[in-house]
């Protein structure tokens, strides 16, 4: 004979006292019992709930991967903007380094137009 005992859903089945035999129903074939509408209810709610965390999880995740491609090449452009930066820094540092020198603050005075007194420019102009 099958039982349900107490609130568990667990199954049990009892042997016959006298023959020691098993029921002829569990014999048979195994006794399958409808769910409660409930139960039914709750595990599709169950089952909603956790396809929308995934599903929310995923999104998140993809969003999240869209956003470090985005500052990745927000940084590259940085680093090449720095790059060029520090190449403008030290032709501005080499120009300076000629500027203290006297020999090329006089080539340029004489570019200009200009001379010590008492000296004469000329200026030759390239035709080709």
């Amino acid at each position: 004979m099958a039982y349900q005992h107490g609130r568990d859903n667990v199954l049990f089945i009892q042997r016959s006292a006298k023959t020691g035999k098993k029921p002829e129903s569990a014999s048979k074939s195994r006794f399958v019992r409808p769910l409660h509408p409930a139960v039914k209810r709750r595990r599709l709610i169950w089952l909603g709930c956790m396809v929308v965390f995934i599903v929310w999880a995923a999104a998140q995740s993809v969003i999240q991967q869209v956003r470090i491609w985005d500052q990745e090449k927000e940084l590259a452009d940085k680093q090449r903007q720095l790059s060029q930066a520090y190449e403008q820094q030290k032709t501005l540092k080499q120009e300076v380094q000629k500027l203290k020198s006297e020999d090329y603050m006089m080539e340029l005075a004489h570019k200009m137009g200009y001379g010590k007194p008492g000296e004469q420019i000329y200026s030759i102009e390239n035709k080709e």
